[in-house]
């Protein structure tokens, strides 16, 4: 009994010294490794082996070797003696024992697994580079769960959500820039303006190009850009969040708190349900997008050593994150010539992305549960989005017969429905814009930007915003002293935070329109249609994209950034906030209006 209650008091005093001085630096070790790993396989793929095959093989050795090393650490000096604290650190790090099984199983046989490789007729340099992937592949996910954890335990408190949510997207966007500059993912040699001016982008799932992503960017560029798309759509924070929750154990109460005002949920129960909702829903729908397109897409219209599923892929995750981007030279236009349906296949994935997925949400719920209340929310959202839809459909039948477009009947309910959902975020056409009358145009610039719903994959100062702004201002007209949708009254914070995003997104707009007119020739139009296409992340152009200079491509990018963050948000990020004062000024009434 003395030996083992010495062994449990040595094991304490060892688990307390290593947390408080060893672990901190087995961490740096790690991360070190980690970014390494990282660097390695990002290298291999798109820049080229930086030391030779063997000097390689050593340098992935030690990196595998450190991760089992770091694993069986941890599991063995736990802070906790108690012996079911192994089963609860086994409960939350399933993932990481299994990938790190692999990795053993892997360092075992890794002589016979080089030698039966050595049998298939390729060159050793690719017989490492598969091996080393495969290791570094595990590896990599194992730092996404690593990641995932320590974004979790962050103290928020002391971090803004608006402005964590910045920082992932600044994140993410470095990446992709850092992927992209590789010349393995050109045909042809691409500007770094403009590669930064596509990820952007592609990352905002704005749409808007500088260059032909179809002709200009091999398959592995395409990749690149879907990843950044996707992401992009569903934020790095939800994606992060979702391994926080799912994979890499417990997660504090902060995060959540983080994440409840992200989705702009009250209670915090319904943010983890959100998360999960939010990836399996984006999961089935762009799958039933990719297979229905991949049906009604016509072989003939790919080009010559294309993949007709990756373009059926590519276009369903395109359209249902309201990105715009297409493989088609003339985005949706040869396409909607040939094929009705895989256009009203893309219609139906952007308005599922558009109307955001608090409310697809809201909607599967009453379906599965008739006494589901719909929320406030979604009633607003279902409603504003209804009646855009209607009058925007009705102005383009209007000036379609007034200007005589030359259209059949079909491709007149075509394009109207097309103008009616499209120009709200996604950048899709399948009309050249230039041939539209100047009123048309001009009522284009309201619907971008409005643009789509909250909690979605489109940018625009949202239909709630604008929904509320209004019945404010119809309350005031007829003398209500409060805002009320639906039976309800709308808070004081809500509208003064909708008025806020209509101000400030009309002042972006004009800084934008105002320094494009300094640097661009082109028409005043032209300019003003490419600055608001931006801030709504729609990516709809009058043909000037390309002819842009390169510090109107950096500007332009700013604003899709601000655009897709909220411009609301971005200064919340930046601006510190004031102090909190015990004491109020006198108040006084200024003559306005």
């Amino acid at each position: 009994m003395k030996i083992l209650s010495f062994m449990n008091k040595l094991y304490s005093v060892l688990s307390y010294y290593y947390t408080d001085k060893i672990q901190p630096i087995t961490k740096l070790i790690f991360g070190i490794n980690s970014f390494l790993s990282l660097a390695i396989l990002i290298s291999e793929y798109l820049y080229g082996y930086i030391f030779d095959s063997t000097t390689l093989l050593k340098i992935v050795n030690i990196i595998i070797y450190y991760f089992i090393f770091y694993e069986v650490i941890n599991l063995i000096f736990l802070r906790n003696e108690d012996i079911t604290s192994f089963g609860i650190y086994y409960k939350q790090r399933f993932i990481e024992v299994i990938l790190a099984f692999f990795v053993i199983i892997l360092i075992i046989f890794d002589k016979f697994f080089l030698v039966y490789i050595l049998k298939l007729e390729y060159t050793s340099e690719v017989l490492i580079l598969t091996y080393l992937s495969f290791a570094q592949i595990i590896i990599l996910f194992n730092n996404v769960l690593h990641f995932s954890r320590y974004v979790s335990n962050i103290k928020y408190r002391k971090i803004k959500p608006s402005l964590v949510f910045l920082i992932s997207f600044l994140f993410i966007i470095f990446i992709g820039i850092l992927m992209l500059a590789s010349p393995k993912t050109h045909n042809k040699p691409i500007p770094l303006v403009d590669i930064i001016f596509v990820v952007v982008s592609a990352t905002c799932v704005t749409g808007l190009s500088s260059i032909d992503i179809g002709t200009d960017l091999n398959l592995g560029g395409q990749l690149i850009i879907l990843f950044l798309i996707q992401v992009g759509g569903l934020g790095l924070m939800t994606l992060t969040s979702f391994f926080s929750y799912y994979l890499a154990g417990q997660v504090s109460l902060t995060n959540q708190i983080v994440m409840r005002e992200l989705f702009s949920e009250i209670s915090l129960e319904k943010v983890k349900k959100n998360l999960k909702d939010i990836t399996l829903f984006t999961f089935v729908i762009e799958t039933l997008g990719a297979f229905f397109l991949y049906l009604t897409i016509p072989d003939h219209i790919i080009p010559e050593g294309k993949s007709k599923f990756f373009y059926a892929v590519f276009h369903s995750i395109s359209a249902f994150c309201n990105a715009g981007f297409s493989l088609f030279p003339d985005s949706l236009y040869s396409l909607s010539k040939i094929s009705y349906s895989s256009i009203y296949i893309i219609m139906i994935l952007i308005i599922l992305g558009g109307i955001g997925f608090s409310v697809i949400s809201d909607l599967f719920n009453k379906v599965r549960n008739k006494k589901h209340k719909i929320s406030l929310t979604t009633k607003i959202v279902l409603s504003s989005n209804m009646i855009i839809w209607v009058v925007s459909f009705i102005i383009f039948l209007f000036f379609k017969y007034y200007y005589n477009f030359q259209l059949s009947t079909k491709e007149t309910v075509l394009n109207s429905l097309f103008f009616a959902i499209t120009p709200r975020t996604a950048g899709f056409n399948i009309l050249p814009y230039n041939i539209y009358p100047l009123p048309l145009i001009f009522f284009t610039f309201l619907l971008m930007w409005i643009g789509a719903s909250p909690v979605s994959t489109g940018g625009g100062i949202k239909t709630t915003t604008i929904t509320i702004a209004l019945f404010h201002i119809i309350s005031l007209l007829t003398g209500k002293k409060n805002v009320e949708i639906f039976n309800r009254t709308i808070s004081n914070d809500t509208i003064i935070r909708s008025y806020t995003n209509v101000l400030l997104s009309l002042i972006t707009i004009f800084i934008g329109i105002f320094l494009l007119s300094i640097f661009e020739k082109h028409d005043f139009l032209k300019i003003t249609f490419e600055v608001v296409s931006a801030y709504g992340t729609v990516g709809l152009s009058l043909g000037i994209t390309s002819e842009l200079t390169n510090i109107s491509k950096i500007v332009i990018s700013l604003i899709m950034l601000t655009g897709r963050i909220g411009i609301l948000s971005l200064l919340l990020a930046i601006i510190p906030r004031a102090k909190e004062k015990k004491y109020e000024y006198p108040k006084e009434y200024v003559i306005v209006g």
